[in-house]
């Protein structure tokens, strides 16, 4: 039995071919895009001492890379309360000599700042 090959066969079979080459063996498409995280705190590294305070920024990336104050739904955490502690407006407050991580979560990104206390009379020299 012999085959009939209709004109939009054979164009089918010769645009196939491409597409096929294009597919095979190592496909690795174009380089993914590297985004820096869209929070972040400022100062990320402080150093204090006790009885001092600080204040903190959030900063949210705006929808064309530019950086802006992040809004007021936002959340502050300390790992180490009893070291520094943080109010609602971004205050630390240093209380006690020691290492602290302070969060800030704002519509479910996180970002950090370490924050090394010392004595009243401590270097602030990392």
């Amino acid at each position: 039995m012999r085959r009939h090959t209709t004109p939009a066969m054979a164009l089918l079979s010769i645009l196939a071919i491409p597409l096929l080459t294009a597919c095979s063996g190592d496909v690795t498409g174009p380089p993914a895009l590297e985004l820096s995280p869209p929070l972040r705190v400022v100062p990320s590294t402080a150093a204090m001492r006790v009885g001092q305070t600080l204040e903190l920024r959030a900063l949210m990336r705006g929808d064309h890379g530019s950086w802006q104050i992040a809004p007021q739904t936002l959340g502050w955490q300390s790992s180490e309360p009893e070291v520094a502690e943080i109010d609602e407006d971004g205050t630390v407050r240093a209380t006690a000599e020691g290492l602290v991580v302070i969060t800030a979560e704002c519509n479910g990104f996180c970002a950090y700042a370490q924050i090394r206390v010392v004595p009243k009379d401590g270097s602030l020299n990392w």
